[in-house]
């Protein structure tokens, strides 16, 4: 749900997995509901939120455009490391532009 909408507190709950599961199950269980939830918001800015995100965002979107068009999908991977932009706003961002889904998930995951 934290990887879908703009709320604080994904790297606590992050840790209070890791707290409750173990190491290894809790990582296992933030990397794979991170995952599930970038997707989620992937799929909801790319059919239902399209025509908003391009007009509110319309500056980041062409910034990220022109670095995955120079730089590939490791733009995306760079996103993700550095924290440039929000998570939330990476996920919906990248439901506008025309990146195949499969790429999205493996970069993200």
């Amino acid at each position: 749900v934290l990887a879908c909408f703009p709320l604080p507190g994904g790297g606590a709950l992050a840790l209070l997995g890791g707290v409750l599961f173990g190491f290894w199950k809790g990582l296992l269980a933030v990397v794979f509901a991170g995952t599930f939830g970038s997707a989620v918001a992937f799929f909801f800015s790319r059919f239902f939120l399209r025509n908003l995100i391009k007009r509110k965002f319309s500056k980041q979107i062409q910034k990220i455009e022109e670095g995955i068009k120079n730089e590939g999908e490791l733009f995306l991977l760079s996103l993700r490391i550095a924290p440039i932009l929000p998570f939330f706003l990476v996920n919906m961002i990248m439901g506008v532009l025309p990146l195949r889904f499969g790429k999205y998930v493996l970069y993200t995951f």
